[in-house]
């Protein structure tokens, strides 16, 4: 990969956060009930197999009304506009297994 140039920080965080954007458009939108989640945790969710997103912004909600504040801090990543959690983490293995449970039971 080529050495990237920024004439400021600030063009630093824009590039990340296009590019964590364009990753996330490659996510699932869901929302809280779809895992299993009080529906207050979270209106515009973001997963893949691995991963639960949301903007950090509105992760306030999800750690609050969806027990999120018991997400071991290994499997939360900060980065740019938005926060990661991961499946390593029992909690968000529940949401990500209860949504693809939910996913294959309407596909039945």
């Amino acid at each position: 990969m080529d050495e990237l140039e920024f004439d400021s920080i600030s063009d630093l965080i824009d590039s990340i956060n296009e590019r964590i954007n364009s990753f996330i458009d490659k996510m699932a939108e869901v929302n809280a009930k779809d895992l299993g989640l009080d529906r207050r945790a979270g209106h515009s969710l973001y997963i893949d197999d691995t991963t639960i997103a949301v903007r950090k912004i509105n992760d306030n909600s999800l750690r609050y009304y969806g027990g999120f504040e018991y997400v071991d801090k290994s499997c939360r990543i900060e980065m740019g506009d938005w926060v990661f959690y991961l499946n390593e983490d029992n909690r968000v293995e529940e949401c990500l297994l209860h949504y693809n449970e939910e996913k294959e039971e309407k596909n039945v």
